[in-house]
């Protein structure tokens, strides 16, 4: 029998491969349960940002809940820390890093209405600050992202919450000085 989507649960859970073995193996718990966020490497750390939870509402019927979480993880350390939150509390947006930043753009929201993303960010890991950049040309959530060469592309996702393809690669930004 297959689960269906309420049976899914949000989580902490950290599995680190080590690829000098091919063994997984369990690394400390994220500070919060969630599912749905971007995640990046700056400086050998691995940042976690934004997602979403699955909560059970007043009502009793369970919604998933957007957070602004973010959550950076030292290895060196084995230790999580938070740290300056994502502006808006964005579900499924995608996430790439370049020049010691991390782009984070796109997302959906399905509480207290539904709605996709257009936005996007910079965060810079020096300064633990967020700017805002200009706007996907198409709002989208569940994307891809890249960082290769100069630019940072913004792959695929849906234009509709939960669900509506959209078949579209775009150029986030050219970053001046990288080849």
């Amino acid at each position: 029998m297959a689960a269906t989507y309420s049976e899914h649960r949000d989580t902490s859970r950290m599995d680190v491969l080590d690829i000098r073995t091919g063994k997984w193996s369990r690394g400390p718990d994220a500070p919060i349960a969630r599912n749905s966020a971007a995640s990046a490497v700056i400086d050998g750390k691995i940042h976690v940002v934004g997602g979403r939870q699955y909560l059970e509402q007043q009502d009793g019927t369970a919604a998933n809940v957007n957070v602004a979480s973010h959550e950076v993880y030292d290895p060196e350390t084995e230790l999580w820390s938070a740290i300056a939150p994502l502006p808006i509390a964005a579900g499924a947006p995608a996430g790439a890093s370049a020049d010691g930043k991390i782009y984070v753009f796109g997302g959906e929201q399905w509480v207290p209405t539904q709605k996709v993303f257009g936005a996007a960010w910079v965060y810079d890991a020096a300064t633990d600050e967020w700017e805002t950049l200009p706007d996907l040309n198409v709002p989208r959530h569940g994307l891809a992202a890249a960082a290769i060469g100069d630019r940072i592309y913004a792959v695929g996702g849906a234009s509709k919450t939960g669900a509506g393809d959209v078949a579209q690669v775009e150029v986030l930004m050219a970053m001046e000085g990288r080849e």
